[in-house]
Parts: C-alpha cells; structure tokens; sequence
C-alpha cells in the first residue's frame, strides 16, 4: 500500500503505480512454472500471463502516445501478452516486469501531467482513439494496474491460500501478520 504523501503529482502517481505493481510481482513468490501458468479460476488467466500483459502495459505507457494496433497480427499479439507457457520462466517475467516498471516510472517523473498523450481505441469500452493528457494516462495506468492486482490476488489464493500481501510483507522482509484462529 502506497503511504499518504504529500509527493509532488507524478511521484504520487507512479508511488501508486508501483505499489500495484509490488503486489503483481509478490504474487509469484516461491510459485514453480506449473504454478505460475496454471489457471485455478474459471478463465484461461494465469499468474505469470498476468505478469506478462501487466510488463506490456507498463512498455506501452512508457512509450510515447500509444495508438494501438487492431490489425489480426496486432490483436494476436496483444492476446499472447496473457500467455505464460515454455516460452517463459518466473525468473524472467519478474526481470522483464521489473525492467518495464523503471522505464514507465522515469517516462512518468520525467513528464508534464498537462501534456498531451494519445490514447489508442479501447473498442470494448466504446471509445475511440483520443487524445488526452498525461495526467489522465497514469491515472488510468493506476486504475488497470489495481485491477490486475486484485486479480492476481485471487488467482493466487485460489493456488494454495497465499494471500498477497502476506507475501508482499515476506518480500519487504517485514513480518507476517496471521490471523488468530477461531
């Protein structure tokens, strides 16, 4: 959880931001490979698919203008973000995350939250390609990195009962709160 502050903007937002993208990493933490691509909830979302469209959203917001492409080959590729399977290990999804994060984080603290930035089409939700402020993107950016947080933190209860900020705090190297037992 990102700490009241009274940081300037942008290093609230991308406080924010990482903070999101902390719980996302924790919730690999000590999983296997079979761990990481199974998909223990009703849909094909796997832990490490998650972590692997988690890095490219994070690569398109530290991109400059982001316009989206709806061609076949676009979709596909935008599809396979979600795929964890021997193309990929836990180690490296981690290192590439990571490395994703750094570059949207110096994009973020480097801009001006009034200047302008292309948003590309977001046609499940009926809108059209638009352009509108930074400021706008990394809210935005904080509203998907929370919701794939939370998703991360069901599939991974879902796998064997690890509660992500529980690992979170394992991570920090802080200690863990557990429940009393009734």
């Amino acid at each position: 959880m990102y700490a009241p502050t009274t940081d300037p903007e942008l290093a609230m937002l991308a406080g924010y931001a990482d903070s999101q993208v902390d719980a996302l990493r924790a919730s690999l933490r000590g999983l296997t490979h079979e761990q990481a691509a199974d998909h223990p909830a009703r849909s094909r979302l796997s832990l490490g698919g998650l972590v692997r469209h988690t890095t490219w959203v994070l690569r398109q917001h530290a991109g400059s203008g982001r316009p989206g492409d709806f061609s076949e080959e676009g979709v596909a590729a935008f599809i396979d973000t979600f795929a964890f399977d021997d193309r990929h290990t836990v180690d490296g999804v981690l290192a590439e995350l990571d490395a994703a994060r750094a570059d949207c984080r110096a994009r973020t603290l480097a801009s001006d939250p009034d200047e302008e930035s292309l948003q590309p089409p977001a046609p499940w939700n009926g809108l059209p390609a638009m352009t509108a402020t930074r400021r706008y993107e990394m809210l935005h950016l904080v509203e998907e990195l929370a919701r794939h947080a939370g998703h991360a933190d069901i599939l991974r209860e879902q796998l064997d009962g690890a509660l992500v900020p529980d690992l979170e705090a394992a991570e920090a190297g802080r200690s863990v709160w557990e429940p009393a037992v009734t």
